[in-house]
């Protein structure tokens, strides 16, 4: 694994619990970016597992000697850890988040960073896919909705890009944006959309990247995403959401964009009740 101290440009934040096949897919595609290897480090954090996982990724480490990897295995179990500890340990100038069974374009981060800026969230062209079947979905709304954003001549606000906030992924952000802030851990679903709307205060611009940034979206039956909750998980979950929306909009309502944190509750209700 690389240990270089000099400081990277990117940091990639991988979380992943228990991979599969996919997850050499998704390294693999970070080993082919044409943004040089000095310029990013992948921060791969494998979270409530270790054997065989560990050691499988370190082999995938070991036969790609100059790879800028840096693997840690922790005990706790939970994505919002993992993505908290990579946070901690990033030394990136902007950070982005990748899911291990996700993978990204040739020039996904050279063309993030070529629009890179203090205060601004880059976003990336999304295609998603369900694994069996062939082809992307050219109707992914996330893809809808860049297509129609690259027609804009920008910046764009955060209602426009709202839905691009429901996930931490397919997107670039200055570390010193996120701060000390990060992902709350008592959350199992949603938590990325509570970190996002979190940060957001200090969001003060954004952009689209080139349309050959491109985030691949996988979906795959059985996953945390895909798999069907209790009506009671439900509502109690979209309760405790839509509190922790009201309690951080609350304790800085100047700070926060009003339309947007409405638009947070409206789509906690549709996505995580109603779905």
């Amino acid at each position: 694994m690389n240990t270089s101290s000099a400081s990277p440009r990117v940091s990639v934040i991988i979380p992943s619990y228990r991979p599969g096949d996919w997850l050499e897919e998704c390294l693999g595609s970070l080993l082919g970016q044409t943004l040089p290897a000095s310029d990013f480090e992948v921060i791969l954090v494998l979270n409530g597992c270790d054997h065989p996982w560990s050691d499988n990724i370190r082999a995938w480490a070991e036969a790609h000697p100059g790879f800028p990897l840096r693997f840690i295995q922790t005990d706790t179990p939970g994505v919002s850890n993992a993505r908290n500890v990579g946070i901690d340990e990033a030394r990136g100038e902007y950070i982005t988040f990748i899911d291990d069974d996700d993978y990204v374009s040739p020039r996904y981060l050279e063309a993030l960073l070529a629009e890179a800026a203090p205060g601004r969230a880059v976003l990336s062209n999304t295609l998603s896919f369900t694994d069996g079947c062939e082809g992307f979905d050219e109707n992914y709304s996330l893809h809808r909705l860049y297509l129609s954003l690259q027609e804009a001549p920008g910046p764009f606000t955060l209602l426009q890009t709202r839905s691009f906030f429901n996930g931490a992924y397919r997107k670039l952000l200055p570390a010193d944006l996120v701060g000390k802030r990060r992902f709350d851990p008592s959350f199992r679903n949603g938590e990325d959309s509570l970190f996002m709307f979190e940060i957001s205060d200090a969001v003060t611009d954004i952009r689209t990247a080139s349309p050959d940034a491109v985030y691949y979206r996988r979906f795959r039956s059985g996953s945390a995403y895909t798999r069907r909750k209790s009506l009671s998980y439900r509502l109690l979950n979209t309760a405790r959401l839509l509190a922790a929306y009201t309690r951080r909009w609350g304790a800085r309502p100047r700070a926060y964009n009003f339309p947007f944190y409405l638009s947070r509750l409206a789509a906690t209700v549709k996505g995580h009740l109603l779905n």
